[in-house]
Order: structure tokens, then sequence, then C-alpha cells
């Protein structure tokens, strides 16, 4: 007797398995149908023999590869609302089986896992409904798309508990989950709002409320987690997914090439003093991810070939002064620039930098005065383009991921001529 437990591979206390049956074929023809129970509980009696086990969902709650929208979780867009789709949708599952003496050999090869009496088979999803779950984490949209946000999820495990579980942390949804082996299952419909990026500011824009001064995005964007913990690299598969998801949401929401960034480009928070900055979710997507993969794809902020003369950019500091680095407390009015009072440098090279990372989506004010909000807003920004196989060294040939440098927010030659190519 071959007793079977149908798991969620991504949540695996899920108690949405009903509507699942299994089919045995031997030698090609289908020997016998069975449905689970709606605890996802099968029992198969075979004899033995190679068979294949093939877990189908009911049609409405089974993954259509032919329809874009069930293609990423079914009604991704413009198709059915939530209301009216299954709280899960699934992709099919073949098992290859050898049965001797009533129990399969070499279970692991198999897909099944030994548990007690049982063996464990997990299902992936495709659509796996938040809402449904915790509705005050999801609410209707009063913006209009055009941002797509990054993340990752800071654990290596492919689970999705504390979107789905009631019992789970509730204060964050999210829209799309990219696993490790880089399966897209979706959380929530994009007609509604999702609490991704929390107190978030991107190009200016951002709700205002109390609880979040600096303002949110998250009426305005798409939420994309990706499995990943910190100083492991992001695989192939997950990179190819999430280009195509990245797609598929532009195409159909129009959103901008240069309009998909990280959480860490635009996450606050409130420091001492009162003063909003970014910083609120430093590392995120993380130094691991490669946003050279999705520049390539036309994705993302994507520096350009060309950069201006030293003399012609930052009041020409760094034509003057390659090997330094412009830094916090540095002051256009006091002609402070390097740490030090410069009268050789003409006065607006911090306003300038400034306007740079303001025109390119940063949250920071142009004051003139390399404060607190500039000194986060490019530590943000080197996190971004020093990530991944870039290599990207400062004037002294150093590679600024190895000495821990990229933690600051300073800007030296490297830094100042990304920032000239990515502004738009």
């Amino acid at each position: 007797m071959l007793k079977l437990k149908i798991r969620n591979r991504l949540y695996k206390n899920d108690r949405q398995m009903e509507g699942l049956r299994i089919q045995v074929f031997l030698d090609g023809d289908l020997l016998t149908e069975k449905e689970a129970n709606d605890r996802g509980v099968c029992k198969l009696a075979l004899d033995d023999g190679h068979y294949l086990l093939r877990i189908m969902p009911e049609t409405d709650r089974l993954w259509n590869p032919d329809i874009r929208d069930s293609k990423f979780g079914g009604g991704a867009t413009t198709g059915e609302p939530t209301d009216n789709l299954p709280e899960r949708i699934w992709m099919p599952l073949d098992l290859d089986i050898e049965m001797v003496g009533g129990q399969p050999t070499d279970a692991s090869s198999a897909g099944i896992e030994p548990d007690d009496d049982y063996f464990k088979v997990y299902l992936q999803p495709v659509w796996c409904d938040c809402r449904a779950v915790h509705p005050n984490a999801v609410k209707n949209r009063t913006g209009n798309i055009d941002l797509i946000v990054i993340h990752h999820t800071a654990t290596d495990v492919d689970k999705i508990n504390k979107w789905v579980d009631p019992n789970g942390h509730f204060s964050s949804s999210m829209h799309y989950l990219v696993d490790s082996r880089g399966m897209v299952t979706k959380m929530t419909h994009e007609i509604f709002r999702t609490n991704n990026a929390g107190c978030s500011n991107w190009k200016g824009h951002g709700l205002v409320s109390s609880s979040c001064p600096g303002g949110s995005i998250n009426d305005n964007s798409i939420g994309i987690e990706v499995t990943h913990c910190c100083k492991k690299e992001y695989n192939q598969k997950q990179y190819d997914s999430l280009i195509e998801l990245i797609a598929s949401i532009q195409s159909e929401f129009g959103v901008a090439s240069d309009a998909v960034i990280g959480h860490s480009d635009v996450s606050l928070v409130k420091r001492d003093g009162g003063v909003v900055t970014l910083g609120g979710k430093p590392y995120d997507p993380g130094l691991e991810f490669e946003w050279p993969q999705l520049e390539s794809a036309g994705i993302g902020l994507i520096p350009k070939d060309s950069i201006p003369a030293l003399a012609d950019m930052y009041g020409g500091f760094f034509d003057k002064y390659p090997s330094e680095c412009l830094v916090k407390n540095d002051k256009d009015s006091a002609n402070r620039y390097g740490g030090e009072v410069r009268q050789d440098i003409p006065s607006g090279g911090i306003a300038e930098l400034q306007a740079d990372l303001k025109d390119i989506g940063y949250h920071c004010d142009i004051t003139g005065s390399f404060d607190t909000t500039t000194y986060y807003a490019i530590k943000m920004f080197r996190q971004h383009f020093f990530a991944g196989a870039r290599k990207i060294f400062n004037v002294l040939g150093v590679d600024e991921r190895d000495n821990g440098t990229i933690a600051k927010g300073e800007v030296d030659l490297t830094t100042a001529n990304i920032l000239k190519q990515v502004r738009p």
C-alpha cells in the first residue's frame, strides 16, 4: 500500500489541498484514478512494477500553459477578478515510481519523501491567494502601476508562510515569488495594492501618511520576492524567470524600462532628529544580485556608455583630485569639498550631485550640503551599482565590495562616473 501525503511545496502546513486526484499509469495505459481527501491524503494499492503517477488538480485549479494570465497565477492582470478564482492553482506533477514489496524503491530520486508510514509529495503552486487570508494586508489601489520593486526573502528556503499562513506575519504582502527553482508563484492580483515596499519613495512619488511621512510607493508598485539568502548567489533560472515576468508586467501595464528597482533603492527610515532618509531596507535584493542580467534585457537603470569630461562635472573636483572623495558635511556655500575648504573648486558641486541622485529617482533634497539624506542616497546607489559580478574598482584598483568601503556614503571617481552614466 502506497500512502501519499500531497503538500504545498512552498507552504508545508497548507490546508487548501482539496480537489486533487492521482492517476496511475502502467506501460502508458491508465490503470486507475483516485481522489485524495481534503487534506491531500491518498492510499494506493499497487503491485510490484514500474508506474507513472500523475497528480492532477481539478480543472479550475490546474495551471493552463496556453493562457498567459494563468501562467503567472490565473487572472494575472485584466483577466477574471480574484474573487472568482480558487484560493490555489497548481502545476500538475508526474512521478516515476518503482514498487517492490508494496513500497517504492529509491524514494528520493522519485521525488517523494518518507514520513512514517506515508510518503510526502510536494506540489508546485502557481497561485496562492494572499488576500483571502490577510485582507488587511491587501488593499484597493489609489494609484496607477508604474513601478516594479524587486526584493529578496533573506532566506534560501522556498516558503510563503508569512503571506498565506492565517497565523503568520500579515503586515507585509507581495504580488509574486520567484523561488529557488525559478518557478513563479503569484499571491495577489495586480489590481490590489500590497504592502511590499513599506515607507518608500522613488522620483519624489509616494503616498504620504502619518505612519510614512516620507511617503509610500505601495499604491503604484508591483512587488516581486526572489528566494535568496545573503552572501549566496542567485541562480540562472531565477534570472530567466524574473526577466520573463517583468517583461510581461511591463507589457500589460506600460511600466517604463527604468522603473524596475530594488527595495533598498526606495525604502525609507526615520532617523534621530526626525530626518527621513533611505536605508530602511539595505542590501535588498543584495550585493549578490546581478543587475547587469536585467540591464542586458533592457530592464532597470542602465548606464550609458558616455561619460562627461571630469572638468565638466561636480565643479571639476575629480579632475583636480581624482583619488579623493566627496564626503558628508561637504558644502557648496563654504567651498568645502573632500572634507576641506578648496577655493580652486567652483561652488555648486554638491547641489549637482544631489540633482543627479534626485533625477535618477533616489530620495534626496537639493540643499547644496552633503547632509544625512544625501549620504544614505549615495549608500543605496552604491549598493545597487556595485552589486553582483560587476567589478567596480576605485581609483586605487581595489574592489570596493571586498574591503567594505561600499558601505560608505562617499562619492569617489568611479561612483561619480556611474552617476553621470545613469542620470536621465
